[in-house]
């Protein structure tokens, strides 16, 4: 178990660059560690009966399946059964299996069944939002009553306030150009990561220097492995502004040794960090001061707070990083060769299983373009640009700005 744990910490990306002759190895032999995951932890765990004593053995094999992308016949048999175990199960492990079935279809009745009687306020977030995304007029009007309901004894409660919201469609997608201004948090390293709200299509991430000059633009996916809210453990990387808090080289497999850059959100750590400014209370929650951060035109712009909701709802450890998985696991995916991750920003790497070399990296080229505009010390901001069901593109950037920012 220990073993599957330290494999399975967050996970990764890819994208297009030339080669990088470098020394760079892979921890592992990855041939090696899909076996292990197949057969001494998926196969053999999801064999045993699920019961209070395997529930952990069963969300093991789920998490290692995720990273693999299984979808055969066999596995989706032991998902149904780990669905029709919700009454008895752990809110672990209900968080688990609804990870597991967010992508999939078929399962609103289960999702239904449980929003109807779940008390913890995530797992009944993460049943509202399977059913939002049948776009039922019935599972849609069933939500927002249900997250109403909630909210009249817990006003406060980020879960349902969020949940609620999403019972809306929303409406208009908010002019990105402002974060381009010269001006715009002046005298900070800013990288600026357009994504498409469609998350299934990589975005492009832009860096600029202290002197407010965009130097190079980076291709990056921000989907995380389930597809799940950002405001839900393991969602998508949330929208918004982050503090970049320097480079770090992260232990776990499937990232890699690449040096990753560092991110925290509101209420992640200490406020006084998080907004340069040693004169307010380390532990504020206000708004205000989030709000601060923003362009004019995303003051009042809900998605633009997802960042903010996301470190009150307690998600942490949101890096921008490097992969060594194998880009064949998600062949049929249309992030292909990228891969997901849980709720991080990642970049393609491409490696040798032969050498174990890294053979190119767009998260190389990331950390050394925030390296030369300053360093790893200022914001990195996230947003939806549109629902366009294709990747982000440096020449419809520029056409928007009506200008060459490189």
């Amino acid at each position: 178990m220990k073993f599957l744990n330290f494999l399975i910490v967050i996970f990764p990306l890819f994208v297009h660059s030339e080669p990088l002759q470098d020394t760079v190895f892979l921890y592992n032999n990855r041939n090696q560690t899909e076996k292990i995951l197949n057969r001494k932890i998926i196969n053999s765990y999801l064999e045993k009966k699920l019961s209070d004593s395997t529930e952990e053995l069963w969300a093991s094999a789920f998490s290692a399946a995720q990273i693999l992308n299984r979808k055969d016949e066999w596995y989706k048999s032991k998902i149904n059964i780990a669905v029709k175990y919700f009454p008895l199960a752990t809110k672990e492990f209900k968080h688990k299996v609804l990870e597991i079935i967010f992508p999939l279809a078929g399962y609103e009745q289960d999702a239904l069944s449980l929003l109807n009687q779940e008390n913890d306020p995530e797992i009944f977030a993460m049943c509202g939002e399977y059913l939002l995304k049948s776009k039922n007029d019935y599972y849609i009007k069933t939500v927002r009553n249900a997250s109403s309901e909630k909210l009249k004894t817990n006003p406060q409660n980020i879960f349902y306030k969020q949940l609620l919201s999403h019972t809306n469609s929303q409406k208009y997608f908010a002019d990105y150009t402002s974060f381009f201004d010269k001006d715009y948090l002046k005298g900070n390293v800013i990288v600026i990561s357009l994504q498409r709200k469609n998350r299934n299509y990589p975005g492009l991430t832009f860096i600029r220097n202290k002197e407010g000059e965009f130097i190079t633009a980076v291709p990056q996916l921000a989907r995380s492995i389930s597809g799940l809210p950002s405001y839900i453990k393991n969602g998508n990387t949330p929208q918004g502004i982050f503090r970049m808090d320097g480079l770090g080289k992260s232990q776990a497999e499937f990232i890699g040794p690449t040096l990753n850059i560092q991110l925290t959100m509101p209420g992640e750590y200490d406020a006084r960090h998080f907004y340069k400014d040693s004169t307010i209370d380390s532990l504020t929650t206000d708004i205000t001061f989030y709000k601060s951060l923003l362009p004019d035109n995303y003051k009042n712009y809900d998605p633009a707070f997802e960042a903010y909701y996301a470190g009150l709802s307690g998600r942490t450890e949101i890096i921008a990083h490097g992969t060594t998985l194998k880009p064949s696991y998600y062949f049929s995916e249309k992030f292909y060769p990228y891969s997901p991750t849980l709720g991080c920003l990642s970049t393609l790497e491409l490696w040798n299983d032969n050498s174990g070399l890294r053979e190119m990296s767009d998260q190389q080229k990331l950390v050394d373009a925030v390296t030369s505009a300053g360093g790893a010390d200022g914001y990195y901001i996230v947003i939806d640009i549109d629902d366009s069901q294709k990747p982000v593109t440096a020449d419809e950037v520029f056409l928007k700005l009506n200008k060459q920012v490189l």
